[in-house]
């Protein structure tokens, strides 16, 4: 699959795919979307702090 494919089927914009993968953040609804479309918890791409 190519990102366009994946951001098609998660129903984000390729930007935002690929953006994540450098590193960027994703807003609320994508994630969601994202980690429904993987079938994975949203804990699997939360990342713990040290405080």
């Amino acid at each position: 699959m190519t990102w366009a494919d994946v951001s098609k089927e998660i129903g984000v914009s390729t930007s935002t795919i690929t953006g994540t993968k450098r590193g960027g953040r994703m807003e609320v609804d994508g994630m969601l979307a994202m980690v429904h479309w993987l079938d994975v918890p949203v804990e699997t791409f939360v990342r713990e702090r040290d405080y």
